[in-house]
């Protein structure tokens, strides 16, 4: 009885989840909040279940809760699976949980054995094999497999467009990223160089763009940006 009580609110967490993870227009989000049977419903019919076609809003959402509640249960529900299904698609869902989980070795071994094949030049795990040698160390080979990836691959995704730029340093372009597309992100990570290199007027401009578009915001989008607002404050003490 006590879980029938509870079902409509981790059913609203679920939705809530599964919006800010897979960006959706942050209106559904009030929806939710405000009316929330109404717009629930008006989002599991328009937006949630069309998104299970693919399963990728269902991984989003459901490893959200998943993650907070057992950290590793994913990760071993994911090496069980591949054990008994070892396709293209479980083995990289599980490089990206060993990604996720900090364990890059493990990561790259599994994108390495998937590059082969039909999906020899597959531009998303090639993607997001530059992202786990980025991120265990290997700077320099991120560089130059991204390098080559660019060239046969045009991504217009913000998020890999702005992690592209920093593997290359390219930090005049994150900065215009921040100023034109108000990525906080973004501006966080150019604050961060201009810090580095004691160039405290960009950061302080930086710092003042942020608090002012903050005060554009309603709620639940100004707490989404306010972390890296935060963090980039920090970098003037």
């Amino acid at each position: 009885m006590h879980f029938l009580f509870l079902l409509p609110y981790l059913l609203q967490l679920i939705l809530i989840i599964h919006i800010i993870k897979t960006r959706q227009d942050f209106t559904w989000l009030w929806l939710l909040v405000f009316l929330p049977y109404i717009g629930g419903l008006a989002y599991l019919i328009l937006v949630f279940i069309p998104s299970l076609r693919s399963s990728q809003g269902l991984h989003s959402a459901g490893d959200a809760i998943v993650n907070k509640v057992q950290p590793n249960r994913r990760l071993t529900e994911l090496e069980k699976l591949v054990r008994r299904q070892e396709t293209i698609a479980n083995k990289v869902l599980l490089a990206d949980a060993y990604t996720s989980d900090g364990r890059y070795e493990q990561a790259l071994e599994i994108y390495d054995s998937c590059l082969s094949g039909a999906y020899e030049n597959d531009p998303e795990i090639s993607y997001k094999r530059a992202v786990a040698l980025y991120e265990s160390g290997k700077k320099e080979e991120a560089k130059i497999a991204l390098e080559q990836l660019c060239e046969k691959v045009t991504f217009s995704e913000p998020s890999k467009k702005l992690f592209i730029a920093k593997v290359n340093e390219d930090y005049d372009f994150i900065k215009e990223m921040f100023f034109d597309q108000s990525n906080f992100e973004a501006g966080f990570i150019a604050a961060s160089y201009f810090a580095q290199h004691e160039k405290f007027d960009e950061v302080s401009a930086i710092v003042d763009e942020m608090k002012d578009i903050l005060q554009t915001y309603r709620y639940l989008r100004k707490m989404e940006n306010n972390f890296y607002y935060k963090e980039t404050k920090k970098l003037l003490k």
